[in-house]
């Protein structure tokens, strides 16, 4: 048994974030104390420095079955990553570095500022309105790079959502050779 990933707007309708078979912490080599199975801890626990811990029980034995296992140990690990990293959109393999870009559904805009979290060190990523006003699409937002969480999205003259708070928006992406792992709004 190992642990999955996945997602729901509304907590009734569920889908996967990561394909059916995919670990999102790894079951350790054989004789590992969490060789077999893994059970995460209910919340993770997100630090001042936005790194996110997650606890968790693992195996060294199957589930349901003690053959071969004189006693199977369940022991106490913790896995890490930097907060908004469990999931992620990026360029296609074969050609990371052409531009992509990505039109979310229709969202609800929160706050007057748009932030992005990615991991552009090795490209950059362009975040705007689709279909918006001039001066908030992509072509008036600048390119931003490096290891980004919860960077602001600057715009041409200071722009800023403030006449979108409230209303449905769509999200527009242009990125190459980087991660993109969440947008959000917030009031500062």
């Amino acid at each position: 048994m190992y642990s999955g990933l996945a997602a729901s707007y509304d907590g009734m309708a569920w889908w996967r974030v990561l394909p059916a078979g995919e670990q999102l912490i790894r079951l350790g080599p054989k004789g590992a104390f969490d060789s077999h199975m893994t059970y995460l801890s209910v919340a993770p626990i997100v630090d001042d420095g936005g790194v996110m811990r997650v606890y968790y029980s693992g195996a060294n034995g199957p589930h349901g079955s003690a053959s071969n296992y004189t006693v199977r140990r369940t022991c106490l690990g913790m896995a890490s990553a930097r907060i908004d990293r469990l999931a992620g959109l990026w360029s296609t393999p074969q050609d990371r570095h052409t531009p992509v870009e990505i039109t979310t559904r229709a969202i609800n805009c929160t706050g007057p500022v748009l932030r992005v979290s990615a991991d552009a060190a090795s490209g950059f990523v362009q975040v705007g309105l689709h279909n918006g006003p001039p001066g908030l699409g992509l072509d008036s937002s600048f390119a931003l790079a490096g290891n980004l969480v919860d960077e602001p999205v600057r715009f041409a003259h200071g722009a800023d959502l403030s006449a979108f708070v409230g209303k449905s928006v769509q999200i527009k992406l242009r990125f190459a050779s980087t991660v993109v792992y969440s947008f959000s709004f917030s009031h500062a």
